[in-house]
């Protein structure tokens, strides 16, 4: 009889998600799971046990009884310790300790023994949680990260976990399994914080508000979307019943960081100027059980002094920033609460643009504004039945990011053969930029007992996700951006600097493109809002001791609109997400699992918005035909109608996407070993297979056709650049995870995980520092050759071999107070380049085998052999921290810490300049393409102290906590 409810339990869920579920992207999990199972002292299952838990971190006390198979779950329990006690009439009331972890699901088992006397036995900790589902990932408490020497944010934090490398285009990015740097999902409070356009999560956070962070990288659950990677997902405090709080100062200071071999060949060294970062917190109740507060704040102001590119002349670069949080939670009964959040985060800074500055007038002067608004319900509907609502508002804004001198001869210079910028600041201060997103989320479990058939966890949600982005994205408040090289002195790569500090740009005619000019058409306040829509079902099913599987679904719908009423989006798709869990004891030691998911990427909105005007200018650009000459004051060099304008581009001109586009889908294997080990510890294998189909290409090809358009008054016929979906683009990933934890005394505890990629191959980067776009893959197929333009090999964000091992040390001194000492150690294997080089004219016989295009590309960038072929170090660090604290009165007590980064100042040059010319002078291909090439001058050789491992760094930490 009741087999027959499992369809029927189905039916309902997916009606309920085709007919009631609030749509669209992902909800962040703020809460973790309990589940277990009560058996009696006979081995058969024991129903009707009253079981209930109670923690510091939950209102009241949450109940419900076990099943007929003797299953139960409690849903929707806050993150933290807590006390489980099983209770039967005529049986000994057992008692568990369990740490319920954000985002995941704890277990602890209970069995039953008659008693005449009433008695209570302690059954004492759970066994570890991290082996309870497929999912691979590691959680982090803030216990854990203020005990180590690492940053404290969402990406350092993550950094720790398995499969994450850090070797991105982008500081502030992180790599996932394998995935895009910008494709991952970073969430605080329940809340999507990325950046939509490069994937870091806004600085949404305080890092002593931080209550526990939770990282995933396979396997992830069917509740998440819109992410080809990872995500991160990291949850606040919220108060308590009784009063908590800290006051923490952090300091640092240029020169208690060592000098890199490079500062010491050229003599600088670093300033003496400490800079403090303030931050409280506090917690606690209005009303005892009911109305819990929390609020926290954050204060930094710090002064970098920096060395500018080529002309070595001093700036400082000063940043003041602040943050603050507040958040309510109520308990309107034992069974419903209510939370409200608030975070809001002001900096301004000053910033070298892109490319590098050559003079302090090109550096900016930022301001990002940024907030999130969260509204949380949850509420037990019935003994099985549970119900979470969530409303959200996140705002991100660029203002004051550029120059605002209007006049062409302030206009900015970008250097040509290498990396620069001078004589005016980039970007424009007048065409401001906002990333925001609203995002409404719900969903419904249910606890079914099947009887024979197992107990079913179902779950059905949905949400309303709309991100959104304004601003023209212009490149200049002249609209004019100048590209030529400056004059250098004898030793052939210092500026000559004018009368006024300035370099002195050359002005070189020809179709060389040595000096060229572009006119950018930004449309200022543009405005492009992705709505995505979608609905999950998920079941997490255990069908008796030795099986358990995870079968969910996930179904996505994305639109567009927007300020040019271009419609670059219409696509939708269903991406399963199944595991399964195989116990041959059916005690939970010993754990074989696998799984199968599909992750349908981001929307990212700077590929989505290029048929718009958002964010993505028109151009017109052409080389310089003037006569030669040099200066800030040459005047024919400043002249537009010296430059012969006649390539352009309009992205709702000549650029359109097929009807069918939708973002790539990874595809992904794995298979996991595990075992529990005494005192909570666990070792894990898995194997990951992984790879991304349906990538977003634009293709520029004959068959496209051509079209006359019009860029501020100048005509020019020009190719249709269509966006599709293609597998020409190549990523694969497979990898190799080992994870462990291990408590060698109670007080010492040993943790860490090996990432060892056996590949991760491809043609496809898609970002290249600043820069997200396609491949270049599909356009003029027949001026390229794959293995000379796009060749496959190892991608960038390779590494061979990632190990982290941390351990911590706690030691009690009694009325002395509390010693807390932590090692860190960190082995990264070298990382790859390729022998390429950009910006290589096409030669004559590239040309001649132009079919008829209106406008042939300038530039190439040409590859001598395999992507990825070189190498360059490998690198070990190991980080040291040590906390003491010392009780005053009762909780209240100052405390101290020390960290020491890299305690050996390992100097290894982990990256070095590798710039090659292409030597014409020798063998030529069919292309008329050299086949070897010259070696830069300083090749092998150290640019910039980022090139190093950072040296060894002390910073201290000092505060008082109750």
């Amino acid at each position: 009889m009741k087999s027959r409810w499992i369809p029927q339990a189905w039916a309902i869920l997916f009606l309920l998600t085709a007919l009631g579920a609030a749509p669209a992207r992902a909800q962040g999990l703020t809460t973790g799971t309990l589940v277990g199972s009560v058996a009696l002292a006979s081995g058969g299952p024991a129903p009707g046990v009253l079981v209930s838990a109670t923690s510091p971190a939950l209102q009241g006390e949450r109940t419900t009884v076990s099943q007929t198979n003797g299953d139960y779950i409690l849903r929707g329990l806050p993150p933290g310790d807590y006390e489980v006690r099983f209770a039967l009439d005529g049986f000994r009331t057992e008692t568990a300790r369990v740490n319920v972890p954000l985002g995941g699901q704890a277990r602890s088992d209970a069995k039953m023994t008659a008693t005449l006397v009433e008695s209570i036995s302690i059954i004492g900790e759970a066994a570890a949680s991290a082996l309870e589902t497929p999912t691979v990932g590691e959680n982090f408490t803030n216990r854990t990260i203020d005990s180590l020497a690492v940053e404290r944010n969402p990406i350092g934090i993550a950094s720790l976990a398995p499969g994450v490398t850090t070797n991105t285009p982008l500081g502030g990015q992180v790599t996932i399994s394998g995935g895009l740097p910008y494709d991952n999902l970073f969430v605080i409070n329940g809340v999507d914080v990325n950046d939509n356009v490069f994937g870091q999560p806004n600085d949404l956070f305080i890092e002593d508000a931080i209550n526990e962070t939770e990282v995933l990288s396979s396997a992830v659950s069917a509740e998440y979307g819109r992410f080809g990677g990872g995500v991160v997902n990291a949850i606040t405090k919220s108060g308590g019943n009784t009063f908590a709080g800290t006051f923490r100062t952090d300091l640092t200071n240029p020169s208690w960081t060592s000098r890199t071999p490079l500062e010491e060949a050229n003599h600088i060294r670093r300033s003496d100027q400490t800079n403090e970062v303030y931050s409280a917190t506090l917690g606690g109740y209005i009303v005892k059980s009911k109305l819990w507060f929390f609020a926290a704040g954050r204060n930094a102001k710090t002064d970098l002094s920096e060395v500018l590119n080529a002309t070595n002349i001093s700036v400082d670069e000063p940043t003041h920033d602040k943050r603050y949080e507040g958040k309510l939670t109520a308990n309107l009964s034992d069974a419903h609460s209510l939370q409200a959040s608030y975070i809001r985060n002001d900096t301004d800074s000053v910033q070298q643009a892109i490319g590098g500055s050559l003079t302090p007038n090109v550096l900016v002067h930022p301001r990002f504004p940024n907030d999130l608004k969260v509204g949380h319900y949850s509420g037990v509907l019935g003994p099985q039945l549970f119900l979470e609502a969530q409303y959200s508002q996140k705002k991100f804004a660029f203002e004051n990011d550029g120059g605002t001198d209007r006049d062409i001869h302030a206009s900015p210079f970008v250097c040509v053969t290498s990396s620069c910028l001078y004589n005016g600041a980039y970007f424009d201060a007048t065409d401001p930029e906002d990333r925001d997103n609203k995002q409404a989320a719900a969903s419904l479990s249910y606890f079914l007992d099947a009887g024979s058939w197992g107990s079913h966890d179902l779950k059905v949600g949905g949400e309303d996700f709309r991100n959104i982005r304004t601003g023209g994205n212009s490149q200049s408040p002249s609209n004019y951006v100048f590209n030529t090289d400056y004059l250098v002195g004898p030793d052939g790569r210092t500026p000559v600097l004018d009368a006024a500090g300035q370099p002195i740009p050359v002005f070189t005619p020809g179709f060389g493109f040595n000096t060229f000019l572009i006119f950018w058409d930004a449309k200022r306040g543009s405005r492009f809002e992705a709505k995505t829509d979608s609905a999950y079902v998920n079941d997490s099913w255990k069908l008796n001791q030795h099986w358990s599987f995870n079968l969910g679904v996930r179904y996505e719908k994305t639109d567009n609109s927007g300020t040019d009423k271009v419609n670059t989006v219409h696509a939708s798709s269903f991406v399963p997400r199944l595991g399964a869990t195989y116990d041959p004891t059916g005690k939970g030691r010993f754990l074989l699992q696998g799984s199968y998911a599909e992750y349908q990427s981001s929307y990212n909105l700077g590929l989505f918005t290029n048929g718009t005007t958002t964010g993505n200018p028109g151009y017109l650009y052409g080389p310089y035909v003037g006569p030669a000459g040099q200066g800030r004051d040459f005047a024919p060099g400043f002249d537009p109608n010296n430059y012969a304008l006649l390539f352009a581009g309009s992205p709702t001109q000549n650029t359109a996407f097929a009807k069918d586009v939708s973002s790539p889908l990874t595809k992904e294997y794995s298979v996991s070993v595990g075992t529990q080990l005494p005192r909570a510890g666990f070792l894990r294998l898995t194997y990951q297979d992984r790879k991304v189909t349906d990538f977003l290409e634009a293709f520029t090809t004959l068959d496209n056709g051509t079209k006359v358009i019009t860029v501020n008054g100048v005509t020019a016929n020009t190719d249709v650049t269509i966006y599709r979906n293609s597998n020409i683009p190549v990523r694969d990933y497979r990898a190799v995870l080992l994870q462990g934890r291990y408590s060698l005394t109670p007080q010492w505890s040993l943790e860490g995980n090996w990432t060892h990629q056996i590949k991760n191959d491809g043609n496809y980067e898609s970002q290249i520092g600043q820069t997200i776009g396609t491949s270049g893959i599909g356009n003029h197929p027949e001026l390229f050759e794959a293995d000379r333009n796009y060749p496959l090999g190892r991608l960038s964000g390779y590494e061979a071999d990632v190990l982290r091992v941390w351990t911590i040390y706690n030691v009690n001194l009694g009325r002395a107070g509390d010693l807390s000492l932590s090692l860190l150690g960190q082995y990264n294997s070298p990382l790859t380049y390729s022998l390429s080089a950009p910006n290589v004219a096409l030669t004559d016989q590239q040309i001649a085998r132009d079919p008829g295009y209106a406008q042939l590309p300038q530039t190439q960038t040409l590859f001598f052999g395999a992507r990825g072929s070189q190498q360059f170090n490998s690198w070990t660090v190991f980080n040291f921290a040590a906390r003491y604290s010392v009780p005053f009165f009762k909780s209240l007590g100052p405390w101290l810490k020390l960290d020491v980064r890299n305690v050996l100042n390992d100097r290894t040059l982990v990256t070095f300049d590798h710039t090659i010319t292409p030597d014409f002078s020798g063998p030529l291909d069919a292309f008329g393409l050299p086949t070897t090439f010259l070696k830069g001058a300083r090749f092998g050789q150290a640019t910039t102290n980022a090139d190093y491992d950072t040296p060894r760094t002390y910073r201290l930490s000092a505060g008082i906590s109750f």
